[in-house]
């Protein structure tokens, strides 16, 4: 007998839960959220200061007597500009974080021994599988390799 099947005495070993959630955010998720955040942030501190220098100019020309007009309409501009370029660089931003949230999401396997590399550690398939759902990895055979199988072996 080449294979001995465990009793049902023999005690099972417990398996720990899965360590994924489906409730979680994806992965590097808060990462995107923040440097958003910041992104936008930074845009707004533009803003702001445009509309800072209008309303300074203005209250420096009321106490020193020298009028100057407040162009309402060119700080408009100027502010639209700035919002229209945070609006593209934000969709680009966007763009190239979900695309590095992408690649990190991806399995990695040696080319030669189908080895997965997880946190720069090199696994065997099954330890992988494993390791992520908390589930143990069994072998058996699909039926098109089964019928290739035999068609071999014949």
């Amino acid at each position: 007998m080449l294979f001995k099947f465990p009793s049902i005495r023999t005690p099972m070993k417990a398996v720990d839960p899965p360590k994924v959630s489906l409730v979680e955010p994806p992965p590097h998720d808060h990462v995107r959220r923040r440097a958003l955040l910041w992104h936008s942030l930074g845009f707004a501190t533009l803003v702001l200061l445009l509309w800072a220098d209008e309303l300074f100019t203005f209250l420096y020309g009321y106490f020193q007597g020298d009028w100057r007009k407040v162009d309402l309409f060119e700080a408009t501009v100027r502010s639209g500009v700035v919002v229209l370029l945070w609006l593209i660089s934000s969709f680009k931003l966007y763009q190239t974080l979900s695309q590095m949230t992408y690649l990190k999401s991806l399995v990695h396997f040696c080319a030669w021994c189908n080895r997965v590399r997880e946190n720069d550690k090199w696994q065997t398939p099954e330890e992988h599988y494993q390791e992520r759902t908390g589930k143990r990895a069994s072998h058996g055979i699909c039926p098109e390799c089964a019928r290739q199988f035999e068609a071999e072996t014949q």
